[in-house]
């Protein structure tokens, strides 16, 4: 149906994807349309361009605002901090 919109898929829901024993969603926590999650407990630092930012962010938005010139995006996983 062409009246659906369309959901960002946000990086809560790619790093729950891609690691979800340190992005597992919360209790309760499903998943959307489109393959985001609603809600990530996460057990890790991450960051892009050195700035923390919300899991809740799209994707989309992240690549244009913050994506290098080689035109990837690097996301930063900090697992343990000695």
């Amino acid at each position: 149906d062409s009246s659906k919109e369309l959901i960002p898929t946000t990086i809560g829901s790619v790093l729950n994807q891609w690691l979800p024993d340190l992005f597992p969603l919360i209790d309760g926590g499903s998943k959307s349309e489109g393959g985001n999650s609603d809600q990530v407990s996460p057990k890790c630092a991450w960051c892009i361009q050195g700035l923390q930012v919300p899991l809740t962010m799209a994707v989309s938005d992240l690549w244009k605002g913050l994506c290098h010139p080689d035109r990837f995006l690097y996301i930063i996983i900090v697992t343990d901090t000695v």
